[in-house]
């Protein structure tokens, strides 16, 4: 019904209509949209309103829309952990670390750190998961 979404003037300026969870007291609540990919993220950022071009992100009133580079962080190789695992034996199986490394690589360091910044901010209320489900 109506009382589902409301027709308001957002942080922008811009006359929109939006789910009438956003707003709260004093105006509405800021959010993190994080897309599988960057033509994903330009596809929503024109929907949401996030224009201004940022170093890693687009942003816009009450949005922030970034996006991941396919596999931002991967799970060590098993040699990561052990030089006798570069070679597969069924006697070294299961491969269980005490601890689970994550590992970022050079290329994509860069844009990682943008995310965690943004994620790490208390700016926003809330955060979007808009990768890939599947």
């Amino acid at each position: 019904g109506s009382e589902m979404c409301i027709r308001d003037r957002c942080r922008d300026g811009l006359i929109r209509t939006v789910p009438a969870f956003f707003k709260q007291a004093g105006g509405y609540m800021k959010y993190l949209v994080i897309a599988e990919k960057p033509s994903v993220a330009r596809s929503i950022s024109k929907v949401i309103g996030a224009y201004k071009h940022e170093d890693g992100y687009l942003e816009g009133g009450d949005c922030v829309v970034s996006w991941c580079l396919g596999h931002l962080a991967e799970y060590a190789a098993p040699e990561y952990y052990d030089e006798r695992y570069k070679s597969w034996r069924f006697d070294d199986l299961p491969i269980l670390p005490e601890e689970w490394k994550l590992l970022v690589s050079e290329d994509k360091k860069a844009h990682f750190n943008i995310l965690r910044k943004l994620l790490r901010s208390k700016d926003f209320d809330y955060v979007v998961n808009a990768c890939d489900a599947g």
